[in-house]
């Protein structure tokens, strides 16, 4: 989660933190940005679940990716321009995760599983 610090973050929060499972805390590359350092209390008031603090999208997605089980769900949320941040980051791990998914499937084609 990373916001605007002139948006109503108090509200947001109430609404979105406690039902996320893990909650990340990340700054946002603009001017604009709240604070992580602004955003932890209201994570410390409304969050129910864990809650981290990221120094950046990319290390925030990354801790994402890491920590969230294969049916989870990982929500980036909070500004337009975290989304467009990250947007790049995430485009690049489907890419990735596509390929390797193919080059799977293909070898497991060519070669039977053993027993």
């Amino acid at each position: 989660f990373g916001a605007m610090r002139d948006k109503k973050l108090d509200e947001i929060a109430r609404i979105l933190f406690p039902v996320a499972d893990r909650l990340i805390l990340t700054p946002i590359n603009n001017p604009r940005a709240a604070e992580v350092e602004t955003l932890a209390p209201l994570a410390r008031r409304f969050a129910r679940g864990i809650v981290t603090e990221a120094s950046s999208s990319a290390e925030a997605l990354r801790i994402a990716t890491t920590e969230t089980p294969n049916n989870g769900l990982i929500c980036v949320t909070g500004s337009l321009y975290l989304i467009g941040e990250t947007r790049p980051l995430i485009l690049k791990l489907a890419e990735q995760n596509y390929d390797y998914a193919t080059t799977r499937t293909t070898e497991s084609d060519r070669q039977p599983e053993s027993f």
